[in-house]
């Protein structure tokens, strides 16, 4: 062999290898980036279970004083059969019931917004 085909064919193994080198240095970066992702999902899907948690807990008190209210105001209701005085108040207990339940619905449906935001949230971190 010449000596110039010896150069030719060092100056080809070194570029070679200076490729090689860029390339494994480039798969090393993106395998700590798909892991820092990783670590970041894991972290959005605690935080999301920590929030349906809580939505459900939300829910569920929500619920319970709607029971509650629910109870105090049918003692009422038979509170004002037991004189005509109390007739009149029975008419506004009667409007209260209904206004009670459409804000029991804004609370559930406010409840539900909140849980689609965090998803949407989520999903948008994510990807």
């Amino acid at each position: 062999m010449s000596l110039s085909s010896e150069n030719v064919l060092l100056e080809t193994k070194q570029a070679h290898s200076q490729k090689h080198s860029e390339l494994e240095s480039a798969l090393k970066q993106s395998q700590e980036e798909i892991e820092a992702k990783k670590k970041a999902v894991a972290e959005f899907e605690s935080t999301i279970i920590e929030l349906e948690q809580k939505a459900q807990l939300a829910d569920a008190k929500a619920k319970e004083t709607e029971a509650m209210e629910v109870g105090v105001k049918s003692q009422d209701i038979d509170l004002s059969f037991s004189s005509p005085k109390k007739h009149k108040s029975k008419k506004k207990s009667d409007t209260s019931p209904s206004s009670s339940s459409s804000n029991v619905a804004t609370t559930q449906t406010a409840s539900k917004s909140h849980l689609m935001t965090i998803k949407i949230i989520t999903k948008v971190a994510i990807g």
